[in-house]
């Protein structure tokens, strides 16, 4: 998983002026808490959290 963003002009931008992100891991959920390109460390900007299944069943 990786922070990055496109200010318009095509190009990938990432790991620079703030770019950053949190990850807290409780049992099975991962919430990333995300920072944009501005310099401000309030990690607001993207906030979402992905659920590991490991039951072994799997739906389609």
């Amino acid at each position: 998983m990786k922070n990055v963003w496109d200010t318009g002009d095509g190009v990938m931008q990432s790991w620079h002026a703030g770019g950053a992100m949190i990850v807290e891991e409780i049992e099975n959920v991962r919430r990333y808490l995300c920072n944009d390109g501005e310099l401000d460390d309030d990690f607001d900007d993207l906030i979402f959290t992905l659920e590991i299944d490991r039951s072994g069943q799997h739906s389609i």
